[in-house]
């Protein structure tokens, strides 16, 4: 549960001598990390309205575990799922067009963050394809 979740995190930082941030709370923490990322994609729909967007997809905000292979991993990102639900989020914005930034082969030993890399950019070409035909 998120209690106990937060209580373990508590602890956890409390034993290593690592401060927890005093605007996100533990238990907060770990119900982020179990959310899905609506809210955050709720709040760029309404940056971005119905004008025309231009999507830049900087994989190096997946957590390692999921895509080692980039220059600036960001330990704690989120997971290849979430990571896809963002891409598919996207769903009737009005992309004009999008990249992929930060995948590098030498660091990639297993090939997964490519294939997490056209994955993604699979999604974003669909969505644009959608509304394309529309």
């Amino acid at each position: 549960s998120a209690a106990v979740t937060a209580a373990a995190l508590s602890a956890c930082a409390a034993l290593s001598g690592v401060r927890t941030p005093k605007a996100i709370a533990p238990a907060e923490t770990a119900a982020r990390a179990s959310s899905t990322v609506s809210p955050i994609m709720s709040e760029a729909r309404a940056i971005v309205g119905d004008g025309e967007t231009y999507v830049t997809y900087d994989i190096d905000f997946v957590d390692p575990t999921f895509a080692p292979g980039t220059g600036t991993p960001e330990v704690g990102g989120p997971n290849s799922w979430q990571a896809l639900q963002v891409a598919r989020a996207l769903r009737g914005l009005n992309i004009v067009g999008a990249d992929l930034v930060e995948v590098s082969p030498p660091f990639d030993q297993t090939g997964g963050t490519a294939w997490l890399g056209i994955s993604l950019m699979f999604e974003m070409l669909c969505v644009m394809a959608e509304r394309m035909a529309r």
